[in-house]
């Protein structure tokens, strides 16, 4: 499941992942999302990573 939310995540254009964010954020679903992204990347989930990265978050160990 993360592997295919992150991938989902990394084939968004710019655009499309401002737009996502902010449909997450308003769904109260971002939370959650970021929660399950978070703790694959702390496990060192490349794809995580670069998913949260790639929405523009900072990933600090």
């Amino acid at each position: 499941m993360v592997c295919d939310t992150a991938q989902t995540i990394l084939a968004l254009s710019a655009e499309e992942v401002s737009n996502f964010v902010k449909e997450q954020a308003s769904s109260r679903k971002l939370s959650g999302l970021m929660k399950v992204l978070n703790d694959a990347a702390l496990k060192g989930d490349k794809i995580a990573q670069r998913a949260i990265e790639h929405m523009g978050f900072v990933l600090q160990p």
